[in-house]
């Protein structure tokens, strides 16, 4: 078994870094096709807005115009979702931004605690853990009815520990929908492929917490797929909503 879980272990990491680097080439790719196909598109608009406003027609550019700045704000979404913002901002600067994000769409006001100061983190840890708060800050919109959320980053046991709690409705773990329990599964594989632990610890009517702990140093061989994947998802949570 633990011959199988060391060969298995390389193949699994290399395939989620081949997932991201993917990830990374198609937000090249349309950020450098349609992004500068709609910006031309824009300054021909606009050329054609002042030709028209002198025989008073450059109303009709307006809803033009409109359409096309909501679709290059969600061309800039999408190439934000596939090229994560940890890298290229900073873990922590990435971290701030999702949740104004969370509050702007939301209303879910997000705290942020960074215990790990200026301390740069392995890439791969560092997009896992960015992709986890993704996830659980999307579960929160979609599932929790909270109005609240406190996000807590620190370095306990030569582990990085993430953890993201809110004051939503909670749930019993044992009893998930499908849409929950895919995101759950989804930000547990993350953790284990880089030899993690993910815990979720929550209750109907006492909020959730999710908990990530990934090790900083090389990790013993580990594998995300089902063979060798434990079954529970529950467990204890490093920090909590009052």
């Amino acid at each position: 078994m633990e011959r199988a879980m060391n060969m298995l272990f390389p193949a699994c990491l290399a395939g989620s870094m081949i997932r991201e680097e993917e990830r990374r080439r198609i937000a090249r790719e349309i950020h450098d096709e349609f992004g500068q196909q709609l910006l031309a598109l824009r300054m021909d608009l606009l050329a054609l807005k002042q030709r028209l406003r002198r025989v008073r027609h450059d109303a009709l550019v307006e809803p033009v115009l409109h359409q096309l700045d909501t679709a290059s704000a969600s061309m800039r979404a999408l190439v934000r979702g596939l090229r994560p913002a940890a890298v290229e901002l900073g873990l922590r600067a990435a971290f701030e931004w999702q949740c104004r994000e969370l509050e702007q769409r939301s209303g879910i006001a997000g705290t942020l605690e960074w215990g790990i100061g200026d301390r740069p983190l392995p890439d791969w840890h560092a997009i896992a853990l960015y992709r986890i708060l993704q996830e659980s800050f999307i579960n929160m919109r979609r599932h929790a009815g909270a109005d609240q959320a406190r996000v807590r980053v620190i370095i306990d046991g030569g582990c990085v520990v993430l953890s993201v709690s809110d004051n939503g409705r909670g749930f019993d773990p044992e009893c998930l929908d499908r849409s929950c329990s895919s995101g759950l599964r989804a930000m547990r594989e993350r953790a284990v492929e880089l030899g993690g632990d993910f815990y979720v610890n929550s209750a109907p009517g006492r909020g959730t917490c999710v908990t990530v702990r990934l090790p900083l140093e090389r990790p013993a061989p580990r594998c995300a797929c089902p063979y060798c994947r434990p079954s529970p998802l529950s467990g204890a949570c490093a920090a909590s909503l009052d």
